[in-house]
């Protein structure tokens, strides 16, 4: 055989081999990430930075008692680094900790716990279930999710209900009972027929009542509703309060 054809073919097959592996680069599993901020006693009650995998996916200026409005993609595992700063400095307020990342999940990390304490009141990242927003609710429907992210409350008690005057059904309700400090509840789903129905949202944590009744939820969106806050026998600030935060774009 000609000698130039064997080079000719040798390089190809270099050239290939190369191609291949720039390809498995690229293939690396991923998943979606959204940040929950309720990490309380910030320096100037600053917002917070979240930066995930080491600068791959960067979520900046997350106010209390909110989320990022939108996900950032990052390498999925069982223990993705995440390091929390003070918002514009580089100042930390979490090291060290980790998240699992779901592949092809939109998955939610909490940030909470006091700034400055240690042990169970300590700073802290919850890597929670991944939640559901490939799958839009019907028009009259909302999906909710409980969380409990107030470091006092060891439980949280969860009651939210929609009446529909004249409507059917003339109640909708989604629980959540004796909800861990940093857990998620499982989805549920609310049923609002119109603009006459009212909704009352309930949530006890140990002595304290937190009441919302106001309308926020509404048909074809995914929300949090979130408990943050200290409690009333820590004399911390700020007090217990119900976040109700939609996760959907």
């Amino acid at each position: 055989m000609n000698k130039s054809y064997v080079l000719a073919g040798l390089a190809f097959l270099g050239l290939s081999a190369a191609l291949t592996g720039c390809g498995s680069g690229d293939s690396t599993p991923q998943g979606r990430l959204r940040v929950i901020n309720a990490l309380t006693n910030v320096p100037n009650s600053a917002n917070i930075d979240v930066n995930a995998n080491n600068g791959q996916g960067v979520a900046t200026n997350i106010a209390y008692g909110q989320a990022t409005t939108s996900a950032v993609t990052v390498n999925s595992g069982a223990a993705v680094p995440i390091a929390v700063n003070q918002t514009g400095t580089t100042s930390p307020l979490i090291t060290g900790a980790t998240a699992n990342i779901t592949q092809g999940a939109d998955n939610v990390v909490l940030v909470t716990g006091v700034v400055g304490q240690s042990g169970g009141l300590a700073p802290a990242i919850f890597s929670l279930s991944p939640v559901n927003l490939s799958g839009t609710p019907v028009s009259n429907q909302a999906r909710v999710y409980f969380i409990n992210a107030a470091p006092d409350a060891a439980q949280a008690n969860f009651n939210y209900t929609i009446t529909n005057p004249g409507g059917i059904p003339a109640t909708s309700t989604a629980t959540a009972n004796s909800l861990a400090y940093g857990s998620e509840s499982a989805e549920q789903f609310v049923t609002i027929i119109d603009a006459n129905s009212t909704q009352a949202l309930t949530i006890t944590a140990g002595a304290d009542t937190v009441n919302l009744n106001t309308a926020l939820l509404a048909g074809s969106h995914t929300y949090a509703v979130v408990l943050t806050g200290r409690s009333t026998a820590s004399a911390g600030v700020p007090a217990l309060a119900a976040q109700v935060i939609r996760l959907d774009p």
